[in-house]
């Protein structure tokens, strides 16, 4: 036998070209951390800025303050908590996605019941916002879904719709029972996603190129998405820049 023959290097250009892949791979992801990390930091100092603002007024001038001053002051805590809440749960979302750990455990709910409440809920934080809700019947109220993970992904789709669209325009919601399965329809006269951009908006940390400095991490879609392939279910989007964003979400 020719030993000199069957002799084959470690060290390959098929090996270096796979070292180079990897150092661009971990690069890439270096990258990524960084801006997450700059990111994240600055859309919490922006509401925590609101809420120190608001109640050092209330503290100072509080009293001397009319009820609808007041009042107004109130609210803006309270969405910037509920802001610094949705950027935690996010990121906690995010990290168990990227472990593959995200648990779906469904249990029997009266879903109209229950998505009145959601709607309800929202339209106490937001309430110079219109939100119209429409629920058609056409099947059982009982379902058996994951509330946590329904909340996550209803409320990441109704964020996006409030942040994105002009204060005087309203939400509209539709929820449709059909026999084996339901959807819920959110729609918006906001500023649209470009065409061009439509099929990455999906990724993690993708934002369009015209939020402009509208506050984000670019996690809600893709997290709602986590959460909707957990169900076995289907998330859409239709979407027009200029005109608004419709989407769709069938479990």
């Amino acid at each position: 036998m020719d030993v000199s023959q069957e002799y084959k290097p470690i060290c390959s250009t098929d090996g270096s070209a796979a070292l180079s892949q990897l150092a661009a791979t971990a690069q890439s992801l270096e990258s990524l951390r960084h801006d997450f990390v700059t990111s994240a930091s600055h859309e919490f100092r922006t509401p925590l800025t609101v809420i120190a603002s608001s109640v050092g007024i209330l503290r100072d001038f509080g009293e001397s303050l009319d009820p609808h001053r007041r009042q107004l002051h109130f609210d803006r805590v309270q969405s910037a908590i509920q802001q610094i809440t949705q950027l935690l749960d996010d990121m906690l979302m995010a990290d168990a996605v990227a472990k593959e750990s995200l648990d779906c455990q469904p249990k029997n709910l009266d879903i109209v019941i229950w998505y009145q409440a959601f709607v309800e809920e929202l339209q106490q934080v937001h309430q110079t916002r219109e939100i119209h809700l429409n629920i058609e019947e056409m099947g059982r109220r009982i379902r058996s879904v994951d509330e946590a993970l329904l909340r996550q992904i209803l409320c990441n789709l109704f964020s996006n719709a409030l942040k994105y669209s002009p204060p005087d325009t309203p939400i509209l919601t539709t929820l449709s029972l059909g026999l084996h399965k339901f959807s819920v329809n959110v729609r918006d006269q906001g500023r649209g996603i470009p065409v061009h951009e439509q099929k990455q908006i999906f990724q993690p940390f993708f934002r369009g190129s015209n939020t402009g400095h509208v506050a984000g991490l670019g996690l809600g879609l893709s997290m709602a998405k986590a959460c909707v392939i957990k169900h076995a279910g289907a998330l859409e989007v239709d979407s027009c820049e200029g005109v608004g964003t419709n989407i769709y979400l069938e479990l």
